[in-house]
């Protein structure tokens, strides 16, 4: 696969097009906007068992580029990855349904308590 340049982006890696702070990924998806993984987010939110969502895109060497979602469920609740991606499928364009999908206790927190995406992403890619 090969990455696009325009004049107003810089490639950071083979199949990635970074424009100042918006990451498009083009693969054979198509094309994947990380401005999505907060839609994808509220739509997994929605489904009553889970209590926190979080999205990551992390490139993939036969479709340019895998979504994977990380969630977690209220007390006393749990959710199968089947009945995620049946949602998902269901309630968002199939663009945006997760190719993986990982159920955890909680998601991993910064010390400022936020999302850490950054062991999400290492966590997506093993």
């Amino acid at each position: 696969m090969e990455g696009r340049r325009a004049s107003a982006c810089d490639s950071a890696f083979v199949g990635a097009i970074v424009f100042l702070s918006f990451v498009a990924y083009v693969g054979e998806l198509g094309f994947y906007s990380d401005d999505w993984d907060g839609e994808i987010e509220v739509g997994l939110l929605k489904h009553p068992d889970v209590r926190e969502a979080a999205v990551v895109a992390v490139p993939d060497s036969e479709s340019g580029v895998r979504i994977a979602a990380f969630v977690s469920c209220h007390a006393d609740r749990t959710v199968s990855v089947v009945a995620l991606r049946s949602f998902s499928v269901r309630n968002l364009p199939g663009y945006l349904v997760p190719d993986t999908y990982s159920v955890l206790d909680a998601l991993p927190r910064t010390p400022t308590d936020k999302t850490d995406y950054q062991i999400l992403i290492a966590r997506a890619k093993s």
